[in-house]
């Protein structure tokens, strides 16, 4: 019965991993020390925004309510807002909002429009909210570029005054360059030429995304180079033209516009970079999605939740920094969980679930076959981890091995899920399970506690080999 009870984990974690969530509106916020965003809500025909969200990560705060006014303090400056009002003090000056002030669930919303007046009051520096594209750019965090057409060449080069990691897809003669975690900035224009194969160029930014849209009278080929600084697009070599056309994909879930890259040979993943000595943690489900109902009050995304902060902290504790991709109630969908991970060129990639069935913890890696890509050319989407199984594989051991000698129960086995097959860095996924039969023991602290230190133990011990196995043989670096 055990090996059913295991091929029923699997399935079940498989499911859950291609489930489909809506897509959030939310806002991105760069800095020059790091990127996040912040989930928006509409009242009353306007975008609002929790103003804790934002602070946050940018310094110590706190806040109570005080009869009508909600009273916030950051970084020693105090603020008053009057619920249900357009008024507002903030750092000793009065504000007038674009709309009232609403407290909710302890939280509290002002309009976006509204932000760049408050945010400009509590920091020391720059701030510029892009309302139309829901960016908002903070000390100076921007990065510029220059675009400099080739007519003799067909060529349009892209120059950058930092590092990009962008998805690049193509469809014929379009080429789509998407900034998410990028803060690349431009002017909303569209550029026509006179020239047979580059057509126009357009910038815009939307959606908390800036992006390129290339037109061309040609197959068109976008390449990086320079460390992430320069991005070309020149005519598809012959060659490639004349392949034949590939397989249609096979049916996946509804996959954002900036999430899945394609190009005219089929979803590809651009050519991984240096990575980066952090680590990305995927808290599973969110939102909407629930995840398995592991009891009638315990749903699997508030494990994975929980299971993720405590494992964040202990990997700070070892000096690893690592990320969530959630550290809230959101919904992401799988394809924007890869697209995520592979933005960041994280060391190594962990999607944590959890289950009621069987005891201890099981480790997971990719049911792929190992690649080795050409120099320079780009990772098929759907097996993107195919090229870095062996980084994978030897982490997945040394977590095992970390586990095993605190006396949890473990096991490994490999599975064929999403987003782990899209990923293009040292990947493996855990799914938590209770120790004993109660099920409401996996909330337990000490037993996250003992799991996650386990991990973190893991991945200290493997980093080395994590990181000579993070970017493909001979790939574009």
């Amino acid at each position: 019965m055990k090996p059913c009870r295991n091929l029923v984990a699997i399935v079940l974690v498989v499911a859950s991993l291609t489930a489909t969530a809506a897509d959030d509106k939310r806002l991105s916020v760069y800095t020059p020390q790091t990127y996040f965003w912040v989930t928006l809500s509409e009242r009353e025909g306007r975008d609002y925004v929790a103003l804790l969200d934002v602070l946050g990560p940018l310094g110590s705060t706190s806040a109570r309510r005080d009869g009508d006014k909600w009273k916030v303090e950051f970084n020693r400056t105090q603020s008053e807002f009057k619920i249900e009002k357009n008024k507002a003090k903030v750092n000793r000056k009065n504000i007038d909002l674009t709309g009232p002030f609403i407290l909710e669930n302890g939280r509290g919303l002002v309009p976006l429009h509204s932000l760049g007046r408050i945010l400009s009051r509590l920091l020391p520096t720059a701030v510029d909210v892009r309302e139309p594209g829901r960016r908002v750019f903070i000390g100076g965090a921007a990065t510029g570029f220059t675009a400099e057409l080739e007519p003799a060449s067909g060529k349009l080069v892209l120059h950058f005054s930092a590092p990009v990691n962008p998805a690049i897809t193509s469809d014929a003669s379009k080429v789509h360059i998407t900034f998410t975690r990028d803060p690349v900035v431009g002017s909303n224009v569209t550029h026509t030429f006179d020239d047979k194969t580059i057509h126009s160029t357009t910038f815009s930014e939307h959606d908390s995304v800036a992006e390129f849209a290339i037109q061309g009278g040609v197959p068109l080929l976008a390449t990086v180079s320079d460390q992430n600084r320069t991005i070309t697009i020149a005519p598809m070599p012959v060659r490639a033209q004349a392949a034949p056309p590939p397989p249609p994909p096979a049916p996946e879930p509804r996959a954002p516009a900036t999430a899945t890259p394609q190009t005219a040979a089929g979803p590809q993943v651009a050519p991984a970079a240096h990575p980066r000595a952090t680590v990305i943690i995927d808290p599973g489900h969110g939102g909407d999605d629930r995840g398995a109902a592991l009891s009638e009050t315990l749903a699997e995304k508030d494990v994975t939740l929980a299971f993720a902060r405590r494992l964040r902290a202990a990997l700070e504790q070892k000096g690893i920094p690592s990320t969530l991709l959630r550290d809230s109630d959101i919904s992401l969908t799988s394809d924007q969980r890869a697209s995520l991970a592979n933005a960041a060129r994280p060391l190594v990639f962990l999607t944590l679930h959890a289950g009621s069935v069987g005891t201890g913890v099981r480790v997971y890696t990719a049911q792929l076959g190992e690649s080795v890509p050409r120099p320079g050319s780009f990772l098929p989407w759907d097996t993107a981890q195919g090229a870095f199984l062996e980084g994978s594989r030897a982490l997945a051991g040394s977590v095992v091995a970390e586990i095993a000698k605190r006396t949890i129960p473990v096991g490994s086995a490999p599975v064929l899920l999403r987003p782990l097959n899209n990923v293009s860095a040292t990947a493996i996924a855990l799914e938590l399970m209770p120790p004993a039969s109660d099920v409401g023991s996996l909330m337990s602290v000490n037993y996250q506690q003992s799991v996650c230190a386990a991990i973190a133990d893991g991945i200290a011990a493997a980093s080395k080999t994590a990181a000579s196995h993070s970017a493909p043989p001979g790939g574009e670096q």
